[in-house]
């Protein structure tokens, strides 16, 4: 699996909090699509989800996760469904999944293997992240891009 760093930077968004599975995270992201309709113009870039916990140690029913959408600055929310976060920039590992959202699971474990076959160290102070760089309604499943981020000190 192919890694790169990058500096991601800070930048606010908007989010649904998900508890449960991670793989069970749709729901949330269909409240945060109809935030984002009812809301044109403030949606920045392309969806992600935020994971908070550790599913080696934390049981399925209590992993935590939002699913978000990057905004502009200093947007006054209005909606209850939706909370404003921040996503702490900085030093992450970068690969990319092509594929099935099925396929997520291996794909980070492929990813975490070769973060420390290349000897980087993950940063737990910050939630790892997956960015949907294209919509599942207008490409066939195997064409599916997703980013998967680790941040890393």
């Amino acid at each position: 699996m192919e890694i790169t760093l990058a500096d991601v930077p800070d930048q606010p968004a908007v989010a649904v909090l998900h508890v449960g599975p991670y793989n069970q995270i749709g729901p949330s992201f269909d409240r945060l699509g109809t935030w984002a309709t009812a809301n044109p113009g403030s949606v920045t870039g392309p969806p992600l989800a935020l994971f908070l916990d550790d599913p080696e140690s934390t049981p399925p029913d209590q992993l935590r996760s939002y699913a978000a959408l990057p905004v502009v600055q200093d947007l006054a929310l209005d909606a209850a469904e939706v909370e404003q976060i921040h996503l702490a920039g900085g030093r992450c590992a970068v690969a990319v999944h092509v594929g099935s959202y099925e396929g997520l699971g291996r794909a980070w474990q492929e990813f975490m293997a070769a973060i420390d076959a290349d000897g980087l160290h993950p940063d737990a102070s910050r939630p790892c992240f997956e960015v949907y760089a294209n919509d599942p309604g207008m490409v066939p499943e195997e064409q599916l891009r997703t980013e998967l981020h680790q941040p890393v000190t």
